[in-house]
C-alpha cells in the first residue's frame, strides 16, 4: 500500500504501520504522477477548510494524477450533495469535482457520507459533554442524520476500491441508525451511565470558532453548509437506508453511536481543550 502525506511527521506514522509513503502536496502534479505510477487503484479524500478554488485544483490535479495509471479511483466527497444546485461552496465544490469526474476517463466511484461520528470529539465539544453532561452540534435538535464513523467509511472505501465493476456510481453512505437530537443525547447517555442533554451550537458561535480556527472565508463556508441544513430539515440529506447499505457492504459492519462513544476517552478529549486554554 502506498500512502501519500505533504507532512513528514505523518509520513512516519505511515511507515511505522508499514505503508509505502509519497511526499506529494495537492498541490503539486508532477509529484502525484510520480505517486500515481504503478498504484492499480486511488482512495481520495481531499482536506477541509480550503476555500473553492484550492479544493477544485488540489482535485483536478489528484484526478488527473491518476486518469493514465489507475484503475479505479475511490473518492470520498466528506458531505452528502444534495440533489438541486445551492449557493452552499460546500455543496457545489464536491459537486464540481464530481463531474469533472464524469467527463474524465478515470474509472470511479463517488462515496458520499452522512455527518462524521468524529465531529462530537473535539476538544471544546468533549469538555462540554464532560463538565457540563451536555452533547452540543450545531444541527437543530429536529435534523435526522445516518451519523457515520470514520472507520465504517474507511470499512467502505476498501470494499468499493475491490470493486471496478462499480465505476460511474455517486455511492450514499451512513451509518446504521437515522437519529434526531433526543436519539444522540439518549445514546450518549446510554454509553455514558448518566443523563446527556442534546444543544444546538448557534450557527453564529459555531461561524465564529470556525473562524478562529481556520479563518473568516472557510469558516464561512463550512457554517452556510449547517445554514443551508437547518433551513432544509425535512430534506432527508443526510438519512440513509441501512438494510440497503448492508445489501451492497456486507462486510462493513456498521458502528451504532453508543458503541462509538464507548470507544473513546472523552476525559482525555476534554483535557485537551482546557490545555489548549491555559497555553
Amino acid at each position: 500500500m502506498r500512502a501519500q502525506t505533504s507532512s513528514e511527521e505523518h509520513a512516519d506514522a505511515l511507515d511505522d504501520r508499514g505503508a509505502e509513503v509519497a511526499l506529494a502536496t495537492l498541490d503539486d502534479p508532477d509529484a502525484l504522477r510520480t505517486a500515481s505510477e504503478g498504484v492499480a487503484t486511488v482512495a481520495l479524500t481531499l482536506p477541509q477548510g480550503y476555500l473553492s478554488d484550492a479544493v477544485r485544483r488540489f482535485g483536478h490535479n489528484a484526478i488527473d494524477a491518476a486518469e493514465a495509471a489507475v484503475d479505479l479511483l475511490v473518492s470520498n466527497t466528506s458531505t452528502r450533495i444534495p440533489d438541486e444546485e445551492t449557493d452552499v461552496a460546500a455543496f457545489e465544490d464536491k459537486r464540481a469535482l464530481e463531474r469533472y469526474l464524469d467527463d474524465s476517463d478515470v474509472p470511479f466511484v463517488s462515496l458520499r457520507p452522512t455527518l462524521y461520528m468524529e465531529n462530537f470529539a473535539l476538544p471544546q465539544g468533549a469538555q462540554g459533554l464532560v463538565e457540563d453532561d451536555v452533547v452540543a452540534y450545531p444541527t437543530p435538535p429536529e435534523l435526522q442524520a445516518s451519523w457515520i464513523s470514520a472507520d465504517d467509511l474507511a470499512g467502505f472505501a476498501a470494499e468499493t476500491l475491490a470493486r471496478p465493476d462499480w465505476a460511474g456510481r455517486h455511492i450514499d453512505v451512513g451509518g446504521p441508525e437515522v437519529l434526531d437530537g433526543a436519539a444522540i443525547a439518549d445514546r450518549f447517555g446510554g454509553a455514558l451511565g448518566r443523563p446527556i442533554e442534546y444543544q444546538q451550537v448557534p450557527i453564529d458561535a459555531f461561524d465564529a470558532q470556525l473562524t478562529g480556527m481556520m479563518g473568516p472565508e472557510a469558516g464561512a463556508m463550512i457554517s452556510e453548509m449547517y445554514r443551508r441544513s437547518e433551513a432544509h430539515l425535512g430534506s432527508g440529506l443526510f438519512e440513509t437506508d441501512a438494510a440497503e447499505l448492508r445489501r451492497s457492504f456486507p462486510d462493513v459492519e456498521l458502528t451504532p453511536l453508543k458503541a462509538w462513544v464507548e470507544q473513546q476517552d472523552w476525559q482525555q478529549l476534554a483535557g485537551t481543550a482546557q490545555a489548549t486554554e491555559n497555553a
